[in-house]
């Protein structure tokens, strides 16, 4: 703790005695001509710097006045002594939290302890030599300020040769002609006129009553109210109902009265004898939109999953003519034409044998 003491004491006069010698070397070079300004700046340092050196006076003995022209040899003696104090009190320097960074006179007495006077009382006369006279002011040559060199670029008298670009010429393309895609045929809005496929024969016309026969199935929303009425009759060799002369579906058989014809979606359908309509709708035992035809003569035809029909109940048909188009309405896994014949006193027959 004395070492501590010591090294703290001897740190605040060093400190002291320089801002003390600094500040008297200002006025002096500051204060050329004045010498009453002069002699007040160091009447009022003066005593700041030696007081660590009185402190160890006995009491009651005033400190003896600093005159007006020690100053000078004062702070001329006071640099090699404060760096000998500095090298000496190195080892005993304390670590200090905060200290006051504007110690006054008061302040620094406290803290000096009796083994610093010795060292305090050199630095007092080293102050009046330190500081020069206002006539040795010499100044220092400012450094000057260097400007960075401009950087002129050099011309170059390359020149950037030219890439020649050729133009890519284009290269023919053939033309396809378009290929029409398999697409469905559209239903035609209006019915075409019946081609067909032989001359019709004369029509024998006759005073009738058509009749629908109870055959398995045919019965339901299209059946026709029947009555006595003036029109043409059959008898005639049979013609085929579709353009198509094959079968794509099941044969006749004792569950399926009847044959699947080839036809496919909108294919027109004919009469293949002539006669009068006696079913024109749809039937809800699964032929769709059905067709029934009596041809006066024992025989009637019939005609299954048509998409559209072309003739109504009571309505007059001759052989060949258009009657409705092909189709896949009700019991249909595809677009085909179910055909069927009845004869009377024998019911439905197979159709293939009577078609030429």
């Amino acid at each position: 703790m004395p070492h501590t003491t010591v090294a703290l004491a001897v740190w605040l006069a060093i400190d002291l005695a320089l801002i003390a010698g600094l500040s008297l070397g200002l006025v002096a070079l500051s204060q050329q001509a004045q010498g009453p300004a002069r002699s007040l700046a160091v009447a009022t340092a003066a005593p700041l710097a030696l007081s660590a050196s009185q402190s160890n006076k006995p009491a009651g003995q005033a400190p003896a006045p600093l005159a007006s022209s020690e100053p000078a040899r004062l702070a001329l003696a006071l640099i090699p002594v404060a760096a000998e104090a500095r090298a000496t009190a190195t080892d005993h320097r304390p670590t200090l939290i905060a200290v006051n960074p504007t110690p006054t006179a008061a302040s620094a007495s406290r803290f000096v302890a009796p083994a610093a006077t010795a060292t305090a009382a050199p630095v007092a006369e080293a102050l009046a030599m330190a500081v020069p006279t206002a006539t040795e002011s010499p100044t220092a040559d400012a450094p000057t300020e260097t400007e960075p060199p401009t950087l002129t670029p050099v011309p170059t008298d390359t020149a950037i040769p030219e890439t020649a670009t050729a133009t890519p010429t284009a290269a023919p393309t053939e033309t396809l002609a378009p290929t029409p895609a398999d697409t469905e045929t559209p239903l035609p809005t209006e019915l075409p006129t019946a081609t067909p496929t032989r001359t019709p024969p004369p029509a024998n016309l006759a005073t009738w009553t058509p009749s629908l026969p109870g055959a398995p199935g045919w019965y339901g929303a299209g059946a026709c109210a029947l009555q006595e009425q003036t029109g043409p009759t059959g008898g005639n060799p049979l013609i085929w109902p579709a353009d198509s002369h094959s079968l794509s579906g099941y044969i006749y058989s004792g569950w399926h009265p009847g044959i699947d014809i080839t036809a496919y979606y909108g294919d027109p359908i004919y009469a293949i004898d002539s006669g009068v309509v006696v079913y024109s709708g749809w039937n809800d035992t699964g032929y769709g939109s059905f067709i029934i035809i009596d041809h006066g003569d024992g025989v009637w035809s019939a005609y299954a999953h048509l998409s559209q029909t072309a003739v109504g109940c009571l309505a007059p048909v001759l052989q060949g003519q258009l009657i409705g188009l092909a189709g896949a309405t009700g019991n249909a896994a595809g677009t085909h034409l179910h055909f069927e014949i009845y004869q009377a006193g024998v019911g439905q027959i197979n159709p293939w044998p009577r078609l030429p």
